[in-house]
């Protein structure tokens, strides 16, 4: 029996897939081929401040839990995670937060403690405020280099934050 499946094709007309394969033969994710390094840390519902932020840029140091890794090693004491395999890696942060009226904080991704060009910022403008930021990356990264977030804000007299829900998740991908 042929089934249609259409596709995309081009600005006139759509392309059609005669007799696409179903999901039992495409298979599962064991089939692509080995199995890929992943580890996440977290802080959920935090209240634990990190004080005197400044425009000089600090770890982030808030992360209170390590959630799942397989390959690479997931280190809430060090608010860290190390690769375990050579490969291409999907980063992905996320931050919700309150802190200091009127500041502006900045958060970027450091490999190896180098400062890339990922990351995200967010200004805070009244008191009780829970603002959110993110970012992804792409890194082709070696086993043992090390991922972390770093902060930093407009307030060259210091500025405290306080991660209410946090995720560093680090995925190889290939």
């Amino acid at each position: 029996m042929a089934r249609d499946f259409p596709i995309e094709g081009g600005p006139a007309e759509p392309v059609y897939l005669v007799n696409p394969p179903t999901l039992d033969e495409l298979g599962t994710l064991d089939d692509l081929g080995g199995t890929h390094d992943c580890a996440a840390i977290l802080v959920a519902d935090g209240s634990t401040a990190q004080a005197g932020i400044t425009t000089t840029p600090v770890k982030m140091t808030a992360f209170a839990t390590n959630d799942i890794a397989s390959g690479a090693i997931a280190d809430r004491v060090n608010d860290q995670i190390t690769i375990g395999t050579d490969g291409i890696y999907l980063i992905i942060f996320q931050n919700a937060f309150s802190g200091s009226v009127n500041d502006t904080f900045h958060f970027h991704l450091r490999i190896n403690g180098i400062e890339q060009d990922e990351g995200s910022h967010r200004k805070l403008s009244a008191s009780g405020d829970v603002g959110s930021c993110s970012f992804a990356a792409l890194a082709s990264l070696n086993a043992g280099d090390v991922i972390t977030v770093y902060v930093e804000s407009d307030d060259v007299g210091g500025a405290s934050m306080t991660p209410v829900d946090a995720q560093l998740v680090v995925t190889q991908i290939a």
